[in-house]
């Protein structure tokens, strides 16, 4: 978080970009890095490691903005990710499961 908060700063002096979305994942060796478990892959579509499913709860959301002087304002989000991320984006999100219903395979894709 505190590189994020380091950084924040000079992507919004960019000029394009009002927020900065923070996913903070559960401090466990399976979720070492967000993209391992949680993946863009279109305007509406995330490759998902189907157990973060079973800990999505425990994920921590932060929103973080700057006022007209600078100042950076960090807020956490208190939503379910999906809800979230319609809600950010504007539209439905569908969540894809890496290695559909095969745990095998699903820890293989990760």
């Amino acid at each position: 978080m505190a590189a994020i908060e380091k950084l924040a700063p000079e992507v919004f002096k960019e000029g394009s970009y009002k927020k900065i979305i923070v996913l903070d994942l559960p401090k466990s060796r399976a979720f070492m890095h967000l993209d391992t478990v949680f993946t863009n892959i279109d305007y509406d579509k995330f490759v998902v490691y189907p157990l973060i499913f079973d800990i999505l709860d425990e994920f921590k959301i932060y929103e973080l903005s700057q006022d007209n002087n600078g100042k950076l304002a960090k807020k956490q989000i208190n939503m379910a990710l999906d809800k979230f991320l319609e809600e950010t984006l504007g539209h439905k999100v569908q969540f894809i499961r890496c290695g559909g219903t095969d745990s095998v395979a699903s820890a293989r894709e990760q």
